[in-house]
């Protein structure tokens, strides 16, 4: 039994019962005499759980993908757009997870990895129906789902059988305007509550009017009066409606068989968030609401009889939205707000508090399930995915890395470690094997590097390569040693208000930028004298809108000669420090990412060229005269190019890498294996290995011989 509060509302769009559809996705407790999902995979898994056992026992090991050297990360459990969990596996040795493509995955449990997949997006598409990924929802079980189409059908579809229509008929899309639909627990029947009600018996397909109407409200209008959520009793005869009007909530009780509202039970919430969800126990005697707090209430009686989380109080950094699931078995409840805590189901009792899982901060998407055995919980927050094991809360997900999405990957000038570094997050790896070495992380004491200022292109590696440059949020530069992971101040620059900061490849000298402001600077490092300062030619209007700054990125010409800057609108400005002179590349707010060949003779960048798609260009420095041109995936954001090649490498939307020839501009070679958008990617300095980092926070590294020999035969052949 899962239940999770709404999602933000959208209201354009045929389904504003999207918000409720986490709580439909995330219902992860299928009843005893429940068939189990299609999808269950049959893939033995050697390094599971066995489910015969009270302890849990998982070595996470995540498997390096073909043409890679290492992998860091374990992809499925790191929270992305692209994966959501639906439930756990029938044998509990896997967590099936869906997302916007419509494909469900089998994630084994011992390492990450996604052992099996069902494309429902092509089934659909298969069948002529035409529908937005929105606009399906999925049964508690994993047995059959719904499609609202453009052409006014529902259609039900059992999962088992994708390929072919169970059941449909006529739908008036403006019936969901405001509606919620959920599913009963048993799968056997579905609800549209909204300003005309109905009821379907999708093993008698049958469908019925129900003499009730509740509508969501108005997004625009804070307090305003509504149906906040509803669930389904376990015996499907009746249903919990919550509503809500200026901070004052009703429950009501609607008896499935006549179609009245039997019960009703009311109290005073707080305005604003209040509470946004109600579900039915096991028992059918009782509900709990949960938002800022949540409390069981005895329907027959209409008394709240516990509170089991309390509101948000003053000094409390975020107001908690708490989360509450009841095991398979009936016998305890888990509620996740403040904490993670396990109650007894019957007396309503505290029996424990487990480890709250670190970087999953509790949140309007915050999902959390029992395993079918009732020995795991799965908690997935907005950065990701916690195992964890009831009995002495352990948690069987490895909590070592990033916690966040992170864009910026490079090599030490050795080669031997790695960084990546997000905005409150520093971690270095071996980068022979990706066994982690030294982390620092964001605090809001202090002490640590404060995310407010930390930006995509922090960290920089010091002049002699040994040490990480960091900008402190109160004005401090920091030192971190690679070696020792000890932190330490430096005077390296005389004015520390920047936002952005690059040192030339010979570590002679550092560009800067004023964190307000379009000035840059140019620096010599060993006397901190001034070199050059240029100010560009931005209008007021723009300080105003990038309150952090104009540019965000500075990028030097490997040969120390040019340096060009980023605007935050896609332009990119180039100055050549030999001259001083100043270059605008007139593009139509286009670019995307920039970079510069090896011999520093051509410009690359990304650029979108709006209906076109999406290129990687190569322009001659001297003259800004277009000299190569490669289309690229629509979604690419990453660059990066090879130190002593003519090789550029850029990323795809669905994990893939290509390799590009500036010479020739044409991929000559691609990597694929993350499971989600490449934010980062970055050369070692020999050349010899590629780094790339995804939305879900792994990092790949990959070995780039093959390629150069290839490459190297080609040459040959001319």
């Amino acid at each position: 039994m899962r239940y999770n509060a709404p999602m933000k509302r959208c209201r354009r769009y045929i389904f504003n019962s999207l918000p409720v559809v986490s709580l439909l996705l995330l219902l992860a407790i299928s009843s005893a005499g429940c068939q189990h999902s299609a999808i269950d995979s049959d893939t033995s898994v050697t390094a599971g759980q066995n489910t015969s056992s009270s302890r849990t026992t998982i070595e996470w090991k995540a498997a390096v993908p073909e043409g890679a050297l290492a992998r860091i990360g374990t992809p499925a459990f790191r929270r992305r757009s692209s994966m959501r969990p639906l439930r756990f596996s029938a044998d509990n040795k896997h967590v099936q997870f869906t997302g916007y493509s419509l494909k469900i995955h089998n994630v084994a449990i011992s390492d990450g990895e996604i052992v099996k997949t069902l494309d429902l997006g092509k089934h659909l598409q298969g069948l002529g129906l035409k529908f937005m990924a929105s606009s399906v929802r999925y049964s508690e079980n994993l047995e059959m789902i719904v499609v609202f189409t453009r052409r006014s059908r529902i259609v039900f579809i059992k999962i088992a059988d994708p390929g072919k229509i169970y059941w449909e008929m006529p739908f008036d899309r403006n019936a969901m305007d405001g509606a919620i639909f959920r599913f009963s627990h048993d799968g056997r029947y579905a609800l549209l509550m909204g300003k005309s009600s109905m009821l379907w018996d999708i093993t008698l397909k049958k469908q019925t009017a129900i003499p009730i109407s509740r509508r969501r409200p108005s997004p625009s209008i804070i307090g305003a009066p509504g149906l906040r959520n509803l669930d389904w009793s376990y015996d499907n005869k009746s249903i919990a409606l919550l509503s809500s009007k200026l901070g004052d909530y009703t429950c009501e009780i609607l008896d499935i068989a006549t179609g009245k509202i039997t019960k009703t039970i009311r109290w005073t919430g707080t305005r604003g968030q209040g509470q946004t969800g109600i579900a039915f126990l096991r028992d059918n005697k009782h509900v709990v609401n949960f938002g800022d707090q949540v409390d069981v209430w005895d329907i027959q009686k209409e008394k709240k009889i516990k509170v089991l989380e309390g509101r948000y109080a003053e000094g409390m950094m975020y107001r908690p939205h708490h989360r509450i699931v009841q095991s398979p078995d009936g016998q305890f409840l888990a509620t996740y707000g403040t904490g993670l805590h396990i109650w007894d189901a019957k007396s309503f009792s505290k029996v424990k508090t487990l480890p709250s899982p670190g970087g999953t901060r509790v949140t309007g998407g915050t999902r959390v399930m029992f395993s079918h055995d009732s020995k795991m919980l799965l908690v997935q927050g907005r950065h990701r995915t916690h195992i964890i094991r009831v009995s002495d809360g352990k948690h069987l997900t490895p909590t070592a890395g990033h916690t966040r999405m992170t864009y910026r990957v490079q090599f030490s000038r050795d080669n031997r470690a790695l960084i990546s570094s997000n905005r409150g997050e520093i971690f270095t790896w071996d980068a022979r094997n990706g066994e982690p070495r030294h982390a620092l992380k964001a605090t809001r004491d202090g002490t640590g590097v404060n995310p407010e200022f930390v930006n995509r292109q922090w960290p920089q590696l010091s002049p002699d390569g040994n040490d990480l440059i960091i900008l402190h949020g109160n004005g401090r530069i920091l030192r971190w040693d690679l070696e020792t992971g000890k932190l330490a101040e430096t005077k390296l620059f005389p004015n520390s208000n920047k936002s952005i900061f690059a040192f030339s490849p010979d570590g002679k000298r550092f560009a800067q930028v004023h964190r307000v402001g379009k000035k840059i600077e140019v620096w010599s490092v060993k006397d901190r004298n001034k070199i050059h300062e240029f100010d560009f030619p931005a209008p007021e209007s723009f300080l105003k809108r990038y309150i952090h700054g104009i540019f965000d990125k500075l990028v030097f010409s490997p040969d120390g000669r040019y340096l060009t800057a980023k605007t935050a609108w896609y332009k990119l400005v180039i100055w050549d420090l030999a001259t001083g002179e100043m270059k605008l590349f007139e593009r139509q707010d286009s670019v995307v990412d920039v970079s510069f060949s090896f011999d520093s003779s051509k410009l690359v960048t990304v650029e979108d060229l709006g209906s076109d798609g999406r290129f990687l260009l190569a322009w001659d420095l001297e003259t800004l005269k277009q000299i190569g041109k490669c289309k690229i995936d629509r979604s690419s954001s990453a660059l990066a190019c090879a130190p002593d090649t003519n090789l550029a490498a850029a990323s795809t939307k669905w994990g893939q890498v290509d390799i590009i020839d500036l010479d020739t501009s044409k991929k000559i070679h691609s990597f694929k294996k993350h499971d989600a958008i490449i934010l980062g990617l970055a050369f070692s300095h020999d050349g010899k290995r590629l780094a790339s980092i995804s939305e879900d926070t792994t990092i790949i590294i990959w070995d780039m011989a093959p390629v150069l020999r290839e490459l190297s035969r080609g040459q040959d052949k001319k």
